[in-house]
């Protein structure tokens, strides 16, 4: 999911179909107007405009923020740990670096974990969205006059 379809058609999530619709057509006249190509749009719009669709698309992104968080908790941990010895010089600073450590790990494996099983759902997901859209293309053959 290389492209944010909600920031292609310039909507937000929770935007109603005739909003989707509107903001659509707005998009392929102003880039029809400056001559650039607009698959990306028509592809955003048969996603977005579709509930189901539109739902396991929203599902794939809460998916990549998920495993990009864990991943931001993880360099903190470390990082913490680090600066644990000059805040509390009273703490042995070798038994919290390697807790800090084991957690580090912990995160990694869940990490991986998570982000594999992320990745084939992402990608499952987008392979069934790029043919669930390019078939409503077909099937509406939406175009703006």
């Amino acid at each position: 999911m290389s492209k944010d379809y909600y920031e292609v058609l310039g909507i937000e999530r929770g935007t109603n179909e005739a909003e989707i619709r509107a903001a659509f057509e707005a998009e392929i006249v102003s880039r029809r107007s400056r001559r650039q190509k607009s698959s990306d749009v028509h592809v955003a719009y048969a996603v977005l405009s579709d509930d189901t669709l539109r739902h396991a698309y929203d599902l794939a992104r809460f998916g990549i923020a998920v495993s990009n968080k864990l991943a931001e908790t993880k360099a903190s941990a470390v990082q913490v740990a680090e600066q644990v010895g000059d805040l509390v010089p009273d703490v042995d600073f070798r038994e919290v670096a390697d807790q800090a450590w084991q957690t580090a790990l912990k995160a990694t494996v869940l990490s991986a974990g998570v982000t594999a099983n992320i990745g084939d759902v992402v990608a499952s997901v987008a392979r069934r969205i790029q043919i669930e859209a390019a078939r409503r293309i077909r099937r509406d053959e939406v175009t703006v006059e």
